[in-house]
C-alpha cells in the first residue's frame, strides 16, 4: 500500500471503530501523540478512543504528501464525534503520519484546537 491509500484507510476503519484493522496500519511500537490523551503506545490510545466514542464521521479533505521523506505524509479531515456521553464535537483535523520501512504507521500526532473539547470518559 503506498501512503496516501494507508491515510485513506485509517480514515475508513476510525470511522468504522474497527479496532483490529486499524492496529494492522500500525507498526508494532507505534506511538500517538494526543493533545488530549498525550503520548501513548497506539495499541492503547485507540481502545481508549473507541471506549469513549458513540459514533465517529470522518469526512476526507487531503492527503499530503512530503515529496523530500518518503517516510511522511499528512491527512487533514473533518472529524464528527460523538462521545459516549453523546456530546458531539466536530472539528478540523490533520494527522501527522510518519511511516517505518515497511510501510506501516510509526508515528501519527495529532492536530486540532482543542479549545473548548472535553477530555472524554472511558
Amino acid at each position: 500500500m503506498d501512503r496516501q491509500d494507508i491515510a485513506r484507510r485509517y480514515l475508513d476503519y476510525l470511522s468504522a471503530g474497527a479496532l483490529e484493522n486499524l492496529l494492522t496500519l500500525f507498526a508494532p511500537d507505534a506511538v500517538v501523540h494526543s493533545p488530549l490523551y498525550g503520548t501513548l503506545p497506539a495499541s492503547r490510545f485507540y481502545p481508549d478512543l473507541l471506549a469513549a466514542t458513540r459514533s465517529s464521521e470522518l469526512t476526507y479533505q487531503t492527503t499530503y504528501i512530503d515529496p523530500t521523506d518518503p517516510l511522511a505524509a499528512a491527512l487533514a479531515f473533518t472529524y464528527r464525534w460523538t462521545l459516549a456521553t453523546g456530546e458531539v464535537r466536530s472539528f478540523q483535523c490533520v494527522d501527522l503520519l510518519r511511516f517505518d520501512e515497511t510501510g506501516r504507521i510509526a508515528e501519527l500526532t495529532i492536530i486540532y484546537d482543542t479549545a473548548g473539547a472535553p477530555k472524554p470518559e472511558k
